[in-house]
């Protein structure tokens, strides 16, 4: 039995990912991209701690302050399952 308790963060998606409806072709097209090699180089690429910043930066945070130590090594840890990665393609193929 496990007696840990952990706490998700989640921030809502783009406004454009709400707005905009994305065409079941156009899913099917980016995710087969995504699951391909290219999209493995495209992940092993965007888990990088120069890219995690960066994006929470842009597109996760109004305050670059609360992008701290804290949160980028939260990032890094759930990147270094490559199994992960399905979690971030769905999100970009628009699922």
């Amino acid at each position: 039995m496990c007696n840990a308790q952990k706490v998700v963060l989640a921030s809502p998606p783009a406004m454009a990912l709400l707005t905009q409806p994305t065409g079941v072709k156009n899913q099917k097209l980016t995710w087969n991209l995504l699951d391909s090699p290219l999209g493995a180089g495209f992940y092993l690429y965007a888990r990088r701690p120069q890219f995690l910043s960066s994006f929470s930066t842009r597109q996760l945070f109004a305050n670059t302050e609360q992008v701290d130590r804290e949160w980028l090594d939260l990032l890094a840890l759930g990147a270094a399952n490559p199994a992960s990665r399905h979690a971030v393609f769905s999100f970009l193929a628009g699922f």
